[in-house]
């Protein structure tokens, strides 16, 4: 597994960039959700 991993990353790093600021975005996405509403 840990080769595939390998290859995809030399593959294409664009693509894993991309996926990682989705995978961020969704966290902070999820993190406000839980926090907003004790503000308010």
């Amino acid at each position: 597994m840990a080769k595939d991993i390998k290859s995809l990353i030399t593959r294409s790093p664009q693509t894993v960039l991309s996926d990682v600021a989705g995978v961020a975005a969704i966290a902070v996405m999820f993190y406000a959700a839980m926090v907003l509403p004790g503000v308010f």
